[in-house]
């Protein structure tokens, strides 16, 4: 969870989240969003989708268990097909 707030944090422009409840009320506004085009979102955007995609392939390569692999594959799947659908449904049309 500790991984998750550290990568998050830097990649919410003006959507951040309380990071620090229930101990602050305060938002961090970075000048970069993982989905915002106004703020570098396309590029942060990919990114994350590379990573994330690489990440779960690596899983899926080194997971030794075969539940672990299936597991990694499972949710590799699920989010390049979420992926897919927010191309498809929220992207601006040309």
């Amino acid at each position: 969870m500790a991984l998750h707030v550290a990568m998050d944090l830097p990649v919410h422009h003006d959507d951040g989240h309380r990071h620090f409840f229930p101990l602050s009320d305060w938002r961090f506004a970075s000048p970069v969003s993982y989905w915002d085009p106004e703020h570098y979102g396309r590029i942060v955007g990919t990114a994350e989708a590379v990573f994330v995609v690489a990440g779960a392939g690596w899983l899926v390569g080194t997971a030794r268990p075969r539940p672990a692999k299936v597991a990694a594959a499972v949710c590799a799947t699920a989010y390049t097909v979420f992926l897919f659908f927010a191309l498809l449904v929220w992207a601006p049309r040309v």
